[in-house]
């Protein structure tokens, strides 16, 4: 039995216990922190490492010391053709699915990847309807906000704020002001968001499971390694146990160990627009080119040279985000470049580039265009610096398409 404490750690299965073997298991990719990637098949996973066969041999690699591991052979995704839900809980966790039922407190998910799966409302954070092909870039919870109370944003442009009080078949009731309830089909949904308190913060170790239809799911208490499957308990939802067959995981990362995600932390941001004479119009410039994580401020991935990476940041010329390290971190690693989203225009996306500490040049690029492949940043070291800045200033051709980001950016403990 594996074991994946409460706060993410994860501990090593006892001796008595071997790995279990996967079933129809495929090739995969292994990036460890150090090193050139490493494909082979997947022979066995436990509690800290994933062992492959390779050419060379078996190799074992422990999760302390590896970025990611991803199926090279998984199948595309079934569920982007169909009408589904995508739903986020309180800790972070993506379910995506389609609607299988209700319970006066629940709502009942039908996944492709590991079943179905009952979800309290007082852990789901935020509900969006997708249409069927809408894309990787439909995010309407971007610009339909959480609020203080619960609200319903409806297909017509109207939200419904108050409680949420329970969930049926046909749709859900919202109590809205002075005592009044307001019914929303589900056929009416775009976004809904709960008011639910989110679990404890991370404090070491963490594993996020990405499977093959979109879902990111992160194991609590303990995790059982079976013949071809995976099965835990939900972070944000102790109480809800899932089964993840090997053939339906896409892509595992570890962090919170020997590393961090520097998007994962707290972060400033300032953006300077190329031209500040009208003041009416900051708000909406900082709105659509602020900085944003994980995600471009459309909603799109972010992609670089034609690959899609899950953390970063997404920053427009001029921009300035700043962490605060403290001297906590011994190095600093990432990939720079400009979003593949400039490339939908002939002209602009060439930008300038600076990581600074304390003030002070650690790194910089100049003439990034939109295409290339990402320059890459580091190790830099930074076990003396107090406050690193990521720097994008204005290139060759002004501001025109300079969607830059800054993607896998790793602080090292």
């Amino acid at each position: 039995m594996l074991c994946w404490a409460a706060v993410g750690l994860l501990s090593a299965i006892s001796p008595a216990e071997s790995p279990a073997a996967p079933e129809r298991a495929g090739t995969v990719r292994v990036e460890p922190l150090e090193g050139r990637a490493v494909e082979g098949r997947l022979q066995a996973l436990d509690g800290t490492s994933a062992s492959l066969a390779t050419a060379g041999g078996r190799r074992t690699f422990a999760f302390e010391a590896m970025r990611r591991l991803t199926s090279t052979d998984a199948p595309p995704p079934s569920l982007a053709s169909r009408d589904h839900l995508r739903v986020t809980l309180t800790g972070g966790e993506l379910l995506v699915g389609t609607r299988a039922g209700t319970t006066s407190d629940a709502l009942v998910l039908q996944t492709p990847d590991f079943g179905r799966v009952a979800l309290l409302l007082d852990v789901v954070s935020t509900v969006v309807a997708v249409p069927a092909d809408a894309g990787p870039c439909f995010e309407p919870e971007h610009r339909h906000p959480a609020l203080d109370d619960d609200v319903a944003y409806v297909q017509s442009g109207d939200a419904y704020t108050g409680i949420v009080l329970g969930v049926e078949d046909e749709g859900f009731e919202i109590e809205t002001e002075r005592g009044r309830s307001r019914h929303v089909p589900w056929g009416d949904l775009l976004v809904l968001h709960l008011q639910n308190d989110p679990p404890p913060p991370h404090r070491t170790l963490r594993v996020e499971i990405e499977t093959v239809e979109g879902s990111r799911l992160e194991p609590s208490g303990d995790v059982t390694a079976q013949a071809g499957s995976l099965a835990f308990a939900l972070r944000s939802s102790p109480q809800t146990r899932v089964r993840v067959p090997w053939t339906s995981i896409r892509v595992i990362r570890p962090s919170g160990g020997a590393f961090v995600y520097a998007s994962t932390l707290p972060f400033e941001s300032e953006f300077v627009p190329y031209y500040r004479d009208d003041e009416r119009e900051q708000g909406y410039l900082e709105r659509w080119f602020a900085a944003r994580v994980d995600r471009r401020p459309t909603g799109c991935p972010l992609r670089l040279a034609g690959r899609t990476y899950r953390h970063g940041f997404a920053v427009h010329s001029r921009s300035i985000v700043t962490l605060r390290t403290d001297r906590a971190w011994k190095r600093f690693e990432a990939l720079f470049g400009v979003d593949d989203e400039a490339l939908e225009v002939r002209a602009g996306g060439v930008v300038d580039a600076r990581v600074l500490g304390d003030g002070k040049v650690l790194w910089e690029a100049k003439d990034v265009r939109a295409g290339e492949e990402p320059r890459r940043i580091g190790p830099i070291d930074v076990s003396s610096v107090e406050e690193l800045v990521l720097e994008v200033d204005f290139g060759a051709e002004l501001y025109i398409r300079d969607r830059a980001a800054w993607v896998d950016p790793v602080l090292f403990r």
